[in-house]
């Protein structure tokens, strides 16, 4: 079943990946459908262009963008003016506020930023959902009650 992820703001292109915005809040995928599993790379996407053609293309990352250095960051983002968050302990940067976390999407291949122009649709193919509660995981064995 089809689920629409966002609606294109902007793109730029990262390598080999197209890197595109806005960001998606996780709580908002959560309100949305709370029982989607989160999209992994690999999996297929549709994106329903302004003119109404569609493209088939390929999840490359969709999650909290990090970096190891605020040089990093600041070269990725245009420079300081965000507020920065540093996990405890390690160096990893981010601009996603750990108390509401928001998901990046990049999409893997050749597309250019004018092949996905403003106004995009971007839809999971097939989004998976979980169809049963997690297994138990208490084993009496190991000594846990």
């Amino acid at each position: 079943m089809r689920f629409h992820l966002l609606t294109v703001e902007s793109s730029q292109r990262f390598g080999d990946q197209l890197h595109v915005l806005p960001r998606v809040p996780i709580s908002g995928l959560i309100e949305r459908k709370p029982n989607m599993l989160m999209p992994m790379p690999g999996e297929g996407l549709e994106l329903s262009l302004p003119d109404g053609r569609i493209l088939h293309a390929t999840i490359a990352s969709f999650g909290v963008e990090g970096w190891a250095s605020l040089d990093q960051l600041y070269a990725a983002e245009g420079g300081p003016g965000k507020e920065v968050w540093k996990a405890e302990g390690n160096d990893f940067y981010t601009t996603s506020d750990p108390s509401n976390p928001v998901l990046t999407l990049t999409i893997a291949g050749d597309l250019r930023p004018e092949d996905v122009p403003p106004g995009t649709e971007i839809w999971l193919s097939e989004a998976r959902y979980q169809t049963s509660a997690p297994a138990d995981t208490h084993d009496p064995a190991c000594g846990d009650s």
